[in-house]
């Protein structure tokens, strides 16, 4: 096995998922961390979520852990295609908005 390696063991929905998790591992003397999902820096949440990342040597006790808990349900933890194809809708109609009040309208004026 490769020390110091770190492997996904499971994805989450949000920060505050990944943050419980993380705690439930580290309680058990297993080293964790939350990954953020790409659009976290820009977004403030990512629809796809996070990861949970444990040492390779500790993945198998880690997995069996998290079979334990069923998934954590929070009010922001809502990534599902639904709600992501909502928000993108929705970024589309603000940007069309934007689009006839800063070109169309004064190009009527």
């Amino acid at each position: 096995m490769e020390e110091g390696k770190f492997v996904k063991v499971t994805t989450v929905a949000n920060e505050m998922e990944g943050q419980q998790l993380v705690e439930i591992l580290q309680e058990q003397k297993i080293a964790a961390c939350y990954k953020p999902g790409s659009m976290d820096a820009y977004m403030g949440s990512s629809p796809e979520g996070g990861v949970i990342l444990v040492p390779k040597e500790d993945e198998k006790a880690a997995r069996e852990l998290l079979e334990e808990f069923p998934p954590i349900q929070t009010a922001s933890g809502s990534t599902g295609a639904g709600s992501f194809g909502k928000k993108r809708a929705l970024g589309w109609i603000l940007l069309a908005v934007i689009l006839v009040i800063c070109v169309v309208i004064p190009l009527l004026l």
